[in-house]
């Protein structure tokens, strides 16, 4: 079986003055494999960072939808809209676009985020506000598992 590396955690850092955000060491590790490059969605007001094995298996699963679905070809054609490709430097950086930033609203502090199978960039008063507004994860859970029971 597959060793599966799980993304946690939470980091406060800032962008350089050439756009470059140092990602740390175990989270680079873990979301770079063998030096790959990187996907960078733009989604949910964040930027989310994914291995490319993630975003494989996850390209996958939309390939497969139907494509008389005019939903599934919305899904494909946002989703190729949205992502962008990405190399960690030597020195543990990735280079953020200026549109990137403007979608994320990230000026020069940038709160990173291990969210389980990837890694989200906010800006710091965008996630306040989200985690001000959300329901509690015991909340989220509940209606998780409730669903579950009813399949």
């Amino acid at each position: 079986m597959e060793k599966t590396v799980t993304l946690g955690g939470k980091f406060l850092k800032q962008i350089d003055s050439k756009g470059r955000l140092s990602i740390p060491k175990k989270l680079r590790d873990a979301i770079a494999e063998n030096g790959d490059e990187i996907v960078i969605m733009k989604l949910d007001g964040c930027l989310q960072l994914l291995s490319t094995k993630h975003w494989v298996n996850l390209q996958e699963r939309i390939e497969h939808l139907s494509p008389f679905d005019e939903r599934t070809r919305f899904l494909q054609r946002f989703w190729g809209m949205q992502m962008e490709t990405a190399s960690i430097d030597s020195e543990g950086r990735i280079i953020l676009t200026s549109d990137q930033k403007i979608y994320a609203g990230i000026n020069k502090d940038v709160v990173i985020v291990g969210a389980i199978n990837k890694l989200e960039l906010w800006a710091a008063e965008k996630l306040e506000t989200l985690l001000k507004n959300a329901p509690s994860p015991e909340a989220i859970a509940n209606e998780i598992a409730k669903t579950e029971r009813r399949q």
